[in-house]
């Protein structure tokens, strides 16, 4: 069976290995003129690239020949059926010569001498390939004597290019022609990405020639040709049986006697129809087309034998501007039409495929005056000019793909003919082709074609879909996910209709890749046997909502024509009420981008004195994660730095926006006095601050948040076509006001639940307590389980609540359009995005229709992240940052000034902080008696009680246990809470402060011999010192201490014992050697007394400190040596 990894891997060692050859031979010899002339034409690196891929070329063609028993003497050449490393044609050359046009007493005299064996098999070869130039004169031509000089030296020797294609991919593969299609696309695989930026005229070829997936072939063949042929023919029954035809669905009246007109009944005649493939690469379409067309001869009473004529004097033509390609469709072809007539190959027919390589890579969109002016000689042009001017029923090609704009100077050609006879789709080679294959084709004849979505929906593509709209009709289309063409994003493959049928209902359906699957071809032409493997659709077309049917009339009511063709009719006919969103909403001049990564900040990495009111940052509107209604507000900009001056712009009143790049729409209020710019989309509200302005902002807030403009922004902007969306691109989106009043009054409901839940997390500058302890304050209780349990509930409430609201909301919407129920989804609870919500992010569409094995989950993912946000706000009252006396942000200053004088118990009541912000994260009870373990241990105690210590500290281990960490068998309460500390706090700090944490971790290691945390806010110049001499060396001495306990122990101890006590001194010594190194380090850094500037912010700052901080690369950027 063909893996077509291996196959990858082959092609490309196989360039590299003939290349090397060629060269090697090249640099030996004696150069013919013939050469001489080739070399001084293209250049020396061109003449070895021709060569070794036309070799590649030839040695394919004859293995495929000998094993499958079609060379006329039926011999082998390339190897021996039972002898390794052998060659069967030199014994029985001297059968051959006349056949092979080679001296017969010279070949028996090589066979006598017993030792020529190389000078015998150089004979054979080029014998046999000089038979073979009658077959397929395109690949083994006399002409082209110069390839022939370039065959490698040492053919027979075991590390030769012979040994290497035979040996390295076995006989199996060979039995099937899909092998040329596959190492075709596979033979420049891997230097694609070597190319230059720019690609020029050398470089196109290679840059732009793809293979498309069998099956996508088939798609476009079946639903074209077979499509063309029914319509000629409709009688025939050739579509039955066909993997990929699309049956076309019920049309209107007028569509359907169109199509019938089409009809000639039984005077269609095969020979009238053409098809052509305009970059025919390896040839896969016309071989699948030639396939079709043979079932249409015979179904038209032709024989066998002359079929083959038929279809390549008649039928079949391709086009490409690469040798190569032009090399393997044709083989393909001649070695296909052998399998009806098995004499084909000594007729010495050749299919119609042309080189267009001398057109300055304008390939199939050149013209008649391109042509006349090239190199060709006379004939050529003739039949050029011929293929590029007559009629075809059917187009069937992969586009080249390459963007005009980044095109190099030796492709000016190219660019000159893009602006004046493309001027609707000259941003890429592939959009232009849309345009000359349409023009190529017959009335009612069919152009199948693989496109980039962008063409689908961007509205730089507008005209080009007005030429479709106003004078073509889809026929067939399938939308490919990211993937479902290897290494490429979306695609979609097209069967475009050459009538104006704007009525006309197409097949269109949505392929994932999650859909493909490796299938085994079986070729039954000698009897079933197992071929190939070829990634194909598990069934097709897909089911349910992913296979529809629409028109270009239907779809040409929304502005700029994209081709949503998912879209019910009443979202269609939604664009038809109210007015754009231009004309209804103002958006803020913002000005020029501003640098985020160089000049924004996290708050909390700022002194809070410098934050806000009264202080030089400010916020900055910012996309951001997924949050409707309010929020994302922790980016600041410092307004007072000079080199921001002119850019983005302040929000002059409460406003409206965005995230731009995000799967679901979701838009929140602004605060007055934010600083907006380009990357973070804002609409401009009245400032005036009346009641009209107050509900015109709430309405369109509400809007915006609602189903059904996520579904609007969809129609225009699928998923993943826009690579972020601004205030432009919802220009054209429908208003529909009638509801005003109530989505107003709804929204501000939800703008005031989504604030006080913006502020219940400490991360908000509006923070005021602990979720958890809010409930304590209220029902005084000792458990904390009670009051999660309280806690819990009133979360559901909140979130049932929230959920009916945005249901009111999206009813009212819905009513504005005069959508019908079902027509949009309603809003997924894990969508409302609110950190009291339980559900949220966790995928969950309905809390009522859940399992409950989902419902478990969620549930215990929810307790354990409210326990995590314990212990992260214990953590802060440790370090000072937050008290469990007062609300909100306590201290947040710069090296820990005045903090001992005026942050006093008055602030932090019974809890206090610790005396210097440094706080060890110990793997053992015994290492520290004040470490992050036995510190919570105070805090749970001062806050539900002692009598309750134990069955609060389960608890909080439990909850962690549940989805933080892992549970561990026999651990007690205390040692699972050091484990989280010690393994998962930090990670999940840096996650809940965007990599940007407060608390830095020092780690001396993997071995975790020493760990702490220093409070950003409070780390002065001092703080390593005092970390080494007050934690570091008293902590080397108990390591030491317990060192020399255990091995006092182990004298005595025995079996299990002594065995445990090895392996904890073991443990002990990793952790000492750890500790030494590490103290030279801290040493180091310590004495250079490293200050902050907290305004560069924590990415600049966690850098200055070496290795001495874990994560330095998730935080500063880059690995710090």
């Amino acid at each position: 069976m063909m893996e077509l990894k291996k196959i990858k891997k082959y092609a490309s060692e196989a360039r590299i290995s003939f290349k090397s050859a060629i060269s090697q031979r090249l640099n030996q010899i004696d150069k013919s003129q013939s050469l001489i002339a080739k070399i001084t034409d293209i250049g020396e690196e061109q003449v070895i690239e021709q060569a070794a891929y036309t070799w590649f070329n030839r040695l394919g063609v004859i293995r495929y020949l000998e094993l499958n028993e079609k060379l006329s003497h039926g011999y082998r050449v390339l190897s021996h059926p039972t002898l390794a490393e052998s060659f069967q044609i030199t014994a029985v050359l001297h059968e051959l010569c006349e056949d092979f046009s080679i001296d017969k007493p010279d070949v028996i005299a090589l066979q006598l001498d017993g030792d020529k064996e190389e000078a015998l098999f150089r004979l054979a070869l080029l014998g046999q390939c000089r038979q073979l130039s009658q077959s397929f004169p395109f690949l083994f031509a006399e002409s082209e004597g110069w390839v022939d000089e370039l065959l490698p030296n040492d053919l027979t020797r075991s590390q030769s290019i012979i040994r290497f294609f035979v040996d390295n991919l076995e006989e199996d593969y060979w039995t099937s022609l899909d092998v040329f299609s596959e190492l075709f696309s596979a033979y420049y695989a891997d230097i694609k990405k070597e190319l230059p930026k720019k690609i020029g005229l050398t470089e196109l070829a290679k840059a732009t020639q793809v293979t498309e997936p069998a099956w996508l072939s088939q798609y476009m063949v079946e639903n074209a040709l077979a499509r063309r042929w029914k319509e000629l023919c409709p009688e025939s029954r050739v579509t039955d049986g066909l993997g990929y035809y699309l049956a076309e669905p019920t049309q209107p009246e007028h569509v359907s006697s169109h199509i019938a007109k089409v009809s000639k009944g039984t005077q269609a005649d095969p020979q009238d129809i053409k098809v052509l493939d305009a970059a025919c690469g390896s040839g896969r379409n016309l071989l699948l087309a030639y396939d079709l067309l043979s079932r249409i001869y015979l179904e038209k009473g032709y024989r066998n034998r002359d079929i083959p004529q038929a279809i390549f004097d008649n039928n079949l033509f391709g086009l490409d501007i690469d040798e190569r390609a032009v090399q393997v469709a044709s083989l393909l072809l001649v070695l296909r039409a052998g399998v009806e007539d098995k004499r084909f190959l000594t007729r010495g027919y050749k299919p119609t495929i042309l080189n267009l390589g001398k057109l300055g890579g304008l390939g199939a969109i050149a013209s008649t005056k391109e042509v006349e002016r090239s190199d060709y000689d006379p004939e050529q042009k003739r039949v050029l000019i011929k293929a590029l001017t007559q009629k075809y029923d059917v187009v069937a090609t992969y586009p080249p793909n390459l963007g005009i704009i980044g095109a190099a100077d030796s492709l000016a050609q190219l660019k000159d003919v893009a602006k004046t006879d493309y001027p609707e789709t000259k941003s890429n080679l592939a959009t232009m082709f849309f345009s000359r294959t349409l023009n190529l084709l017959k009335p009612d004849g069919f152009a199948a074609l693989i496109l980039k979505d962008s063409w689908l929906f961007l509205g730089r593509y507008e005209k080009m879909r007005n030429l479709l709209f106003n004078q073509h009709a889809v026929a067939t289309l399938v939308h490919m996910g990211r993937g479902v063409i290897p290494d490429l994003h979306q695609m979609n493959a097209v069967v475009i209709r050459n009538s104006h049928l704007p009525d006309f209902e197409a097949r269109y359906c949505f392929v994932e890749n999650t859909d493909i699957e490796d299938n085994i071809i079986v070729d039954d032409t000698d009897g079933e046997k197992e071929v190939s493997v070829l990634p194909r659709p598990r069934y097709f077309p897909p089911k349910n909502d992913r296979y529809v049917t629409n028109s270009l009339a239907k779809m040409s009511v929304v502005p700029t024509k994209p081709l949503s063709y998912w879209v019910s009719s009443g979202v269609q006919q939604a664009f038809k009420k109210g007015q754009p969103f231009k004309l209804s909403v103002a958006t803020l001049p913002m000005g020029k981008n501003i640098d985020r990564d160089k000049y924004v900040r996290y708050w909390w990495e700022l002194d809070a004195s410098n934050v806000g009111t009264g202080g030089s940052w400010r916020p900055i509107v910012s996309g951001g994660e997924y949050r409707r209604w309010y929020g994302n507000l922790n980016s600041y900009v410092n307004s007072a730095n000079n080199d921001i001056a002119g850019l983005g712009q302040v929000v002059p009143a409460v406003s409206n926006s965005w995230t731009a790049l995000s799967p679901k729409f979701n838009a929140r209020e602004v605060p007055t006095g934010c600083i907006s710019d380009p990357s973070g989309p804002c609409f401009a509200m009245e400032s005036s601050g009346s009641d009209t302005s107050k509900q015109n902002r709430l309405f369109q807030l509400g809007l915006m948040n609602s189903t059904v403009f996520d579904q609007l922004v969809k129609t225009v902007y699928p998923e993943g076509v826009l690579g972020s969306i601004r205030a432009g691109d919802l220009a054209v989106l429908p208003i529909e006001s009638s509801q005003k009043e109530a989505i107003a009054g709804i929204t501000a409901t939800l703008v005031d639940y989504a604030k006080n839940d913006w502020h219940s997390v400490e991360t908000s500058t509006g923070f005021t307590t602990q979720v958890l302890l809010a409930e304590q304050s209220v029902s005084c209780s000792d458990s904390i389980a009670h009051d999660f349990t309280a806690l819990k509930a009133s979360h559901c409430q909140f979130t049932s609540e929230v959920a009916s609201f945005e249901s009111m909301l999206n009813e009212h919407v819905n009513a504005s359009y005069s959508l019908d129920e079902g027509e949009i989804s309603p809003v997924a609870i894990s969508d409302l995005s609110f950190y009291s919500n339980p559900y949220v992010a966790q995928g969950i569409q309905s809390s009522s229709a859940i399992t409950p094995e989902d419902k478990k989950k969620v549930f215990d993912t929810y307790q354990s992240n409210q326990i995590e946000g314990l212990i992260s706000f214990f953590v802060g009252c440790l370090m000072g940052r937050f008290s469990c006396l007062t609300t909100g942000l306590v201290y947040a200053g710069t090296a820990n000034e005045n903090f001992k004088e005026t942050y006093t118990s008055d602030y932090y009541g019974d809890f206090l902080p610790d005396d210097d912000g440094i706080v060890p994260l110990a793997t053992e009870s015994w290492l520290f008696n004040d470490d992050a373990t036995a510190r919570f241990s105070d805090f749970v105690k001062g806050i539900w009680g002692k009598d309750t210590l134990q069955e609060n500290l389960t608890f909080v281990a439990d909850s962690l246990c549940l989805h933080a960490i892992k549970p561990k068998a026999g651990e007690i309460s205390t040692d699972t809470i050091r484990r989280y500390f010690s393994s998962q706090f930090f990670t999940n700090h840096c996650k809940t402060y965007k990599q940007r944490p407060v608390y830095w971790l020092i780690s001396s290691g993997k071995e975790k011999a020493f760990e702490c945390l220093v409070y950003l806010h409070r780390y002065s110049e001092g703080t390593l010192s005092r970390m080494r001499t007050e934690y570091f060396i008293p902590l080397m001495s108990k390591y030491e201490s317990q060192h020399d306990s255990l091995s006092e122990q182990i004298v005595e101890a025995t079996g299990t014992e002594q065995r445990r006590i090895e392996k904890e001194i073991k443990t002990i010594e990793k952790k000492q050697a750890e500790l030494r190194k590490f103290d030279e380090e801290l040493k180091h850094y310590a004495e250079m007394r490293i200050s902050l500037d907290l305004d560069d912010g924590v990415k600049a700052n966690y850098g200055k400190f070496g290795n001495l901080l874990a994560n330095v690369k998730a935080i500063h950027g880059k690995a710090v040596k």
